[in-house]
């Protein structure tokens, strides 16, 4: 009767029941719990606590990686926003930008820079740089750019949310 328990158990244990599910059928069964001790083995890592802390690790990492995901995808678009409608994406250039590089120049730069940010920013490595950085990004953006904060003013809740996932 003593193996037929124990495998019984590890079987159950093996299939990633709890162990307390597994004491509860024994005991409905007739088992009486203080008998039951012996039976367990005494390293089992109970599986409801495992799936717990995989749950709250999980939990714990969703806001970063929403952020995360928000801003790259923000980024790329832009990126290849520039590509596809290079005229829109021109009218956004300050000035002074094009009297020091040629138009054409600074978009390609300025969308490989985005595409490596939102690279970057997806990692999760160094998130406290590229999240400062991503911020100061969008200020610059859209100061230079201020005449145009009918259209800009997202920026704000992209700078907030660049804050945000620095602060994490």
């Amino acid at each position: 009767m003593d193996n037929e328990v124990k495998k019984f158990i590890n079987d159950n244990i093996a299939k990633g029941i709890p162990i307390g599910s597994i004491k509860q059928m024994l005991i409905t069964n007739g088992w009486r719990e203080k008998d039951l001790t012996n039976y367990f083995p005494t390293n089992a890592t109970p599986v409801q606590e495992t799936h717990s802390n995989l749950k709250e690790k999980v939990l714990k990492d969703i806001p970063s990686i929403s952020l995360r995901i928000g801003l790259a995808f923000v980024y790329m678009y832009a990126a290849f926003f520039i590509s596809w409608d290079v005229k829109t994406g021109a009218k956004y250039v300050p000035p002074f930008v094009t009297s020091i590089i040629p138009l054409q120049t600074f978009l390609i730069l300025f969308g490989v820079f985005e595409i490596f940010l939102s690279i970057w920013i997806l990692t999760g490595k160094f998130k406290l740089y590229s999240a400062l950085i991503s911020a100061a990004f969008l200020i610059m953006i859209t100061g230079l750019n201020y005449s145009y904060f009918g259209v800009l003013f997202r920026n704000i809740a992209l700078i907030a949310a660049s804050f945000a996932l620095a602060a994490l």
